[in-house]
């Protein structure tokens, strides 16, 4: 009995290593005991080499039984080894035992290396330990009596489980693992085989020595016995496959995950047909892809699946014809007979093969009834992939709403139901900090350059924050992002951390479609847990301190508790500003302007005021806060316009030489219909262009100044003064401000105020003069609060003056009467208004 395992591609350190144990165990019991046993007193004596025609018969005609994981390999072996016990010397058992059985193992199953020699070894030592025991047994007794009976039943069945027990070892060294049933069912069925043979060669050992004329009749059975195992084999062989094609159907849609149900095909499949590989390839459907399994040595392996499959020889097993290699039916590929493949389809459609190959026992090829089970395992496989690949589609389906539940689709940033969850994670946990990030720039992109251009630099701050960040960032909506910093301690480092990210943010300017756009933004910072321990109420509180930074003008600021009727009172403002526009409500007070040298009222500024009915006057920082976050900016520049032109031609109508100046904010520089918006309200109201001034400031030029210039150009072009506020206090770029087609620059209010100290350095305002009037501009001062600043302000050669010693922000209506006692008058020259303008 032997039993036969997988053919491997090599066999392991420890299975050669037990095979030389093995051989040289034989060879040392040979040489210290067998060589000295004595040779039984029989009346017949074979020679060996009729004795190794005896093995090697034995070895051809093999009974195979197919187990689960091997096979058994059930011979005549006993009745050659019977023969010798009893008719040979034990050296001549020994010599024809590996002789015979070698030659054939050589020769017709071509066995080579490792395993010849485990096979070698085994036989050895068996043949070695079987004379050992025979001949203690025996003694001097007759081999043909009762005690030479006993002597070799003992003999051989000890040998039996000698090599069922090392055949099962080398299993487990193999890499196949320890499983008790394999050693059960090898010794039991063994034994018995053994028993039977053991038994029948012993007669013929009686018939030998008693009546050698009824050697016929003992051939006859020992053939009818040799065609009752092969019957009982393929009985044997029947039953088992039947018997795992019934558990395997009946676990059919045990499994959903689609892994362990393809595992499960293929192990039903290498122990249905008694194969040491099996494979399952499968081709790519609507939204799946192709996969290819292999399943040997219990090992899952996903090969590549490239184009020669079309041209494999299982390929008419995905037209849906199963094939067997060599088979007439499919081209050449293994050798005959030994690989399977049987389509897999679902629907009526076929979707994959499976395929066997490599069987346990070799030499026993696959025949057309393996086919036909093999087609019946293949059909039932494919109702269990279809469900584990629908259940594993759904899975997949919904992980992906799962995703898109939590994630932002545009930029693919947690959305600020994932962000909350995250925030509340860590509250319990430690100190953190929330950055709700409010950039700007975006309802500009959109409106120029269309939204597909805004949702690509949206992307582009997703990427730059959560660079910046080291990850925790979601997109809230809009031009909202949200940010969570670990471990951080206080609000000192929290505010750097935030002041970092702002300038990531401002690092570059993104381009798309071919423009370059500068983004800005501002940060609220809110510290867990001191200002919330609820991912909600961090969040608007950071959305608090947004609000507080661009009401302060400063672009990172700390939530300070106490600050909801702020966070309330920007809410109300945003939802009533678009009809305290429409009403009138919101309306530009008048701040005079006079000539410094004369006092000369020459010109006003127009500067935004709103009336609340609760508020009271609304600030004109907090009315364009709140017209940014609502997307209303354009709206409220055309209406402080509208307004400040109407106003300038009512003090036209009567007599009165008032040019207006208007802030123009860099959003509105960037939309290119202003021009045509100006343009038409001049016309309606009639007022000359020369008597409106717009007026811009440095930073906002500098955010796209190639994009400015365009529209300030075009500006100019049609006669409107322009002029650069808080010169001085930005970029003061020279470069640009020669460029710039101006008219004018205001020396912002924080160097003018200095001037009330005569011992204040007054260079930087003479600089200012100097180059203004160099470059052909009118020089104005705002910010002046007394007649000594003014009059240091004349003496430089300030050429016109603006701040609280004049007048304060007031309605039109409130300045008549400074107006009608100092105004220019039509009639009269206006050396403010200049004839020629730089650029």
């Amino acid at each position: 009995m032997a039993v036969e395992s997988a053919t491997r591609a090599g066999e392991p350190v420890p299975v050669r290593l037990l095979s030389a144990l093995m051989c040289a165990a034989a060879l040392g019991l040979l040489a210290l005991h067998v060589v000295d046993l004595p040779v039984p007193e029989a009346d017949a004596y074979l020679p060996w080499w009729a004795l190794a025609i005896a093995f090697a018969c034995a070895e051809v005609f093999v009974v195979h039984l197919p187990t689960a994981r091997s096979a058994h390999s059930h011979t005549l072996r006993e009745v050659p080894a019977v023969l010798a016990l009893a008719f040979a010397s034990p050296d001549s058992y020994v010599t024809a035992s590996l002789v015979g059985s070698g030659l054939v193992l050589l020769l017709r199953e071509r066995q080579r290396g490792t395993k010849l020699m485990f096979n070698l070894g085994l036989y050895a030592l068996e043949a070695a330990v079987a004379v050992s025991i025979y001949s203690a047994l025996l003694g001097s007794a007759d081999p043909a009596g009762p005690r030479g009976w006993i002597a070799a039943l003992v003999a051989l069945l000890v040998t039996d489980l000698l090599g069922a027990t090392l055949v099962t070892l080398v299993i487990v060294l193999d890499g196949d693992g320890f499983e008790p049933a394999i050693l059960r069912e090898a010794v039991t069925s063994g034994f018995a085989a053994a028993i039977a043979n053991t038994c029948a060669a012993l007669l013929v050992v009686v018939v030998v020595t008693d009546r050698p004329a009824a050697l016929p009749l003992l051939g006859a059975l020992l053939a009818v016995l040799f065609v009752a195992y092969k019957v009982h084999a393929d009985l044997a062989r029947r039953y088992s496959r039947v018997d795992s094609l019934y558990r395997f159907v009946g676990s059919v849609g045990a499994s959903v995950e689609l892994d362990v149900a393809v595992g499960n095909v293929l192990e039903a499949a290498r122990d249905l047909l008694g194969a040491s590989r099996a494979e399952l390839a499968i081709l790519p459907g609507p939204g799946q892809q192709g996969i290819h399994v292999v399943l040997e040595a219990d090992q899952l392996m996903r090969p590549l699946v490239g184009a020669q499959d079309a041209a494999s020889w299982w390929a008419p097993a995905l037209r849906g014809e199963p094939v067997i290699a060599g088979s007439p039916s499919g081209p050449d590929g293994p050798a005959e007979g030994t690989a399977m493949a049987a389509p897999v389809s679902t629907g009526g459609q076929t979707v994959g093969a499976l395929l066997v190959s490599d069987r346990l026992f070799e030499g026993e090829a696959f025949r057309p009834e393996d086919l036909k089970m093999f087609e019946a395992l293949a059909a039932h496989a494919a109702v269990t992939l279809q469900n584990a690949r629908l259940v594993d589609r759904l899975r997949a389906e919904a992980a992906a709403r799962d995703h898109e539940a939590r994630h932002d689709p545009l930029t693919g940033l947690a959305n600020r139901r994932e962000f909350v969850k995250r925030v509340e994670a860590v509250v319990d946990h430690g100190r953190a900090a929330v950055l709700l990030v409010d950039l700007d720039e975006f309802k500009e992109v959109n409106d120029t350059l269309g939204h597909d251009a805004g949702d690509e630099a949206l992307r582009e701050m997703g990427r730059r924050l959560a660079y910046a960040a080291g990850g925790h960032v979601a997109r809230l909506g809009g031009d909202e992002f949200a940010i969570l910093l670990t471990g951080v301690d206080d609000a000192g480092t929290a505010l750097a951390r935030a002041a970092d990210v702002l300038d990531v943010v401002r690092g570059a300017p993104v381009e798309v479609d071919g423009v370059r756009v500068f983004v800005g933004g501002t940060i609220g910072v809110a510290l867990v847990p001191d200002h919330g321990r609820t991912g909600d109420e961090l969040l608007a509180n950071a959305d608090i301190a947004t609000q507080s930074a661009r009401a302060a003008g400063v672009t990172v600021d700390l939530y300070e508790p106490g600050n909801e009727q702020a966070r309330r009172r920007r809410l109300v403002l945003a939802a009533e500003m678009a009809g305290a526009i429409e009403s009138g409500d919101v309306q530009p007070w008048f701040q005079p302007k006079a000539l410094a040298q004369t006092g000369e009222v020459c010109a006003v500024e127009a500067l935004v005021r709103w009336r609340h009915p609760v508020y009271g006057i609304v600030p004109p920082n907090e009315i364009l806060a709140v017209a940014e976050r609502t997307g209303q900016v354009r709206q409220l520049t055309d209406h402080v316009l509208e307004s400040a032109l109407q106003q300038a031609a009512a003090w036209a109508d009567r007599g009165l030489d008032i040019s207006v100046a208007v802030n123009i904010t860099t959003l509105d520089l960037s939309d290119d219909d202003l021009p045509l918006v100006v343009d038409q309200l001049l016309r309606e109201t009639g007022v000359p262009a020369h008597r409106l001034t717009l007026e811009i400031t440095e930073s906002g030029i500098m955010r796209d100044p190639e994009r400015c210039l365009a529209v300030l150009h075009r500006l100019a072009a049609a006669g409107l003064h322009l002029s650069v506020d808080d010169f001085g206090t930005g970029y003061s770029s020279l470069a640009y401000l020669e460029r710039l087609p101006l008219n004018e620059v205001k020396i912002d209010r924080s160097f003018v105020m200095r001037l009330a100290d005569w011992k204040h350095d007054d260079t930087v305002i003479r600089f200012t003069v100097d180059l203004g009037h160099a470059l052909g501009l009118s020089v104005v001062a705002e910010g002046v609060e007394n007649a000594v600043v003014w009059e240091r302000l004349a003496a430089i050669g300030v050429d016109v003056i603006q701040g609280y010693h004049l007048g304060r922000p007031t309605p039109a209506v409130e300045l008549d009467g400074l107006l009608e006692e100092r105004a220019l008058r039509i009639d009269g020259p206006c050396p403010y208004v200049l004839e020629e303008s730089a650029g």
